[in-house]
């Protein structure tokens, strides 16, 4: 999977993940690249110190869904505004 997130480690230990400029490979669907991102999320420790940065959500019910999940998980989640 290539895709072209950007994540940027901070002094205190958190990740944070610019989600709003993925762009998923012509192979693999958007679904599958938020299955791996929630995989990866759930193998990490720390989970509130995961900053996952989404797209606009009222674009799509997707990213709604995928930002509820992110939240459920215990990340800290922002969208941008459009």
């Amino acid at each position: 999977m290539q895709t072209t997130a950007q994540t940027q480690a901070t002094g205190t230990g958190s990740v944070v993940i610019d989600w709003a400029r993925v762009r998923p490979s012509e192979e693999v669907s958007a679904a599958q690249t938020m299955d791996a991102l929630l995989q990866w999320i759930l193998s990490f420790a720390k989970r509130s110190d995961i900053h996952v940065v989404l797209p606009s959500a009222r674009k799509s019910l997707e990213t709604r869904r995928f930002q509820n999940k992110l939240m459920s998980l215990g990340c800290r989640v922002t969208t941008r505004i459009a």
